[in-house]
């Protein structure tokens, strides 16, 4: 049993690291690689039903980048897009 709560842990431990870097890349987004991001999400898969509320969220905001990091935080296909995005880009 403790091989599977040490597996659980590192497990627990990575992803944690990975969300914090993810997190502070997205804090660090400049107006140009959000432009970026939102350019390439509209080359997705993802329907514009599920973008276009999320450019009006960004367009209104005083904390862009917020905007982005609660999406991501919510999870579902538009975060995993804009996680694939923000990592490949950034």
């Amino acid at each position: 049993m403790a091989n599977i709560d040490d597996l659980r842990n590192a497990g627990k431990n990575a992803t944690q690291k990975t969300n914090a870097a993810l997190q502070s890349k997205i804090e660090r987004l400049t107006s140009d690689k959000l432009s970026q991001i939102i350019s390439e999400l509209k080359k997705t898969t993802i329907q514009s039903s599920e973008i276009e509320p999320l450019l009006q969220q960004i367009s209104t905001a005083t904390n862009k980048n917020k905007i982005i990091l609660d999406v991501v935080n919510k999870g579902g296909n538009l975060a995993n897009a804009i996680i694939a995005i923000v990592t490949k880009f950034i």
